[in-house]
């Protein structure tokens, strides 16, 4: 329920707001957060095992790890401020959008609708941009194990070079 200071408060933004926050959720739930902990407690698994049974296979598994890692550290915080920052705007457009629909019969008595709509307008660009930002960063993540596998296949070259005793070609 909402406290009783609020103002404008209106049950179907209330509820959009709601499903929607719930559906993020969920789908953070089941494909981030769960599909996270599988692979960071497998790839840690293998790493062990294979430092202790095979530590050049443990270098290449390593070259392709780190990388990863680190790409997950930089772009999190970027990725969570971009989230925030399209919820912030997506509540205030939908506020505006509902209070333009409740008052829109004075607004075009008073001839401020094209005002009113350039607003929307605007808002609704920033919105925009900030979604494709975060799509950007999002799926930058969801590749990040793409980007390790070159570092990882000069790894195993290396390793397997080392292995035989010959040098790399020029």
């Amino acid at each position: 329920s909402a406290p009783d200071n609020a103002r404008h408060v209106r049950i179907g933004l209330v509820t959009a707001r709601l499903s929607g926050d719930l559906l993020s959720l969920k789908n953070w739930l089941a494909e981030g957060l769960a599909s996270g902990i599988v692979t960071i407690t497998t790839l840690a698994a293998l790493l062990a095992g294979s430092a202790v049974l095979f530590p050049s296979i443990a270098l290449i598994l390593a070259a392709v790890v780190i990388p990863w890692g680190a790409i997950a550290l930089v772009l999190r915080p970027s990725l969570r401020e971009t989230i925030g920052t399209a919820r912030r705007l997506r509540g205030r457009l939908a506020n505006v959008a509902g209070d333009q629909v409740v008052s829109r019969l004075t607004l075009v008595h008073f001839g401020q609708t094209h005002r009113a709509l350039d607003s929307l307008m605007r808002r609704g660009q920033q919105l925009s941009r900030t979604l494709v930002r975060r799509a950007t960063i999002s799926e930058a993540l969801r590749a990040a194990p793409d980007w390790s596998l070159p570092i990882a296949s000069l790894a195993g070259y290396l390793v397997l070079q080392s292995a035989s005793g010959t040098t790399l070609p020029p």
